[in-house]
């Protein structure tokens, strides 16, 4: 059981890729997988699935960023900033527990 729970941590950031339906949830998952037990590979994989989405800019020089009226900060609206601080609570716990 206690595995379980560690692989599930240790692939957050790629379920979170998942569920945000990211354009880039294959690598986020690949570098999860490959740089996630450096622990810096970790965050910047879970940083990367947290990151908003940009569109490729447009020829007429604007920034392509995507915005809407309800979601003009970095996270978008399919997980709220509630449910990642307790996922990262979780997380936290998690790592502690299996630290001792």
């Amino acid at each position: 059981m206690e595995i379980l729970l560690v692989i599930a941590a240790y692939m957050l950031p790629t379920l979170v890729a998942a569920l945000r339906k990211k354009r880039n949830t294959l690598a986020i998952g690949a570098l999860n997988v490959l740089l996630g037990w450096t622990f810096i590979g970790w965050v910047v994989a879970l940083v990367w699935s947290l990151a908003s989405e940009r569109d490729a800019p447009s020829p007429n020089g604007e920034s392509g960023v995507t915005t809407s009226s309800s979601n003009s900060g970095v996270l978008n609206s399919s997980l709220s900033p509630g449910i990642i601080v307790l996922l990262l609570v979780v997380v936290g716990a998690l790592y502690l527990a299996y630290l001792q």
